[in-house]
């Protein structure tokens, strides 16, 4: 390349050949190092698009499984952001408890938000889903430690009765809590059966340890009502609980 050069430069400029060829060399390279950067930073641009797109399928791989594993379990499961928003719930927990149909109805909304949406399409029914829920919410995040709640809900005027198991969630960044999980069962007939069990026996230790099993994990919600005497908002918004 250099010997092609000189040869070019002799005929055009036979003075001050090697201070001529010296610059043209320097600026060749130059703009070859520049061009070889170049490529070096799309192979890197390559790279993390890649990334990117296994990324993407990984998160959807994730919650496509998640749906179909929810949707196997007779179990209702969710999870929460720490505003108590719905982040995923699986259709058990849609369908018998919020009444929010699809997925994409539930998330984004609070357990109050979809209460009252629930209550608006059905006049005078008593449906207490969302405030019950809320308050073991604000437990759990209180207590940050794997929580057990038996709750009492009327939904739909008839009445629920559920063991939930809830957790919070940790960032892994900060270690902060960013949200609630919980999974729960209707456990309604077997509460009934056993309570009644308990009230008919004779037998004072029976009805005593019935009793506590009952009582020992049962939820008992404190008053949520804003502070302002001229509010009757049950809504939770003031965060006394």
């Amino acid at each position: 390349m250099k010997e092609k050069l000189c040869q070019y430069l002799h005929r055009i400029n036979p003075f001050n050949l090697d201070s001529a060829v010296d610059m043209v060399m320097y600026d060749f390279h130059e703009v070859k190092q520049h061009i070889n950067n170049m490529r070096k930073s799309l192979d890197d641009i390559a790279q993390v698009n890649e990334k990117i797109e296994q990324a993407k399928k990984d998160v959807e791989f994730f919650c496509l499984s998640l749906d179909s594993f929810g949707d196997a379990t007779q179990m209702m499961m969710w999870i929460k952001d720490i505003q108590g928003k719905y982040i995923w719930a699986n259709e058990k927990i849609r369908n018998e408890l919020l009444h929010s149909g699809k997925l994409s109805s539930t998330i984004g909304l609070t357990d109050i938000e979809l209460a009252a949406r629930h209550k608006g399409m059905k006049a005078n029914m008593l449906h207490t889903a969302g405030e019950t829920c809320i308050g073991s919410d604000y437990a759990t995040i209180e207590m940050d430690t794997p929580s057990r709640f038996i709750e009492h809900f009327i939904i739909d005027g008839q009445d629920m009765i559920l063991e939930i198991f809830k957790n919070t969630i940790r960032g892994s960044k900060n270690d902060e809590i960013i949200g609630t999980v919980g999974i729960g069962r209707n456990i309604t007939e077997d509460y009934r059966e056993l309570k009644a069990i308990g009230e008919e026996s004779t037998c004072k230790d029976t009805k005593e340890r019935i009793a506590e099993y009952l009582n020992k994990y049962k939820f008992e919600e404190k008053s949520n009502k804003c502070k302002d005497t001229d509010c009757d908002k049950n809504c939770g918004d003031c965060g006394v609980i």
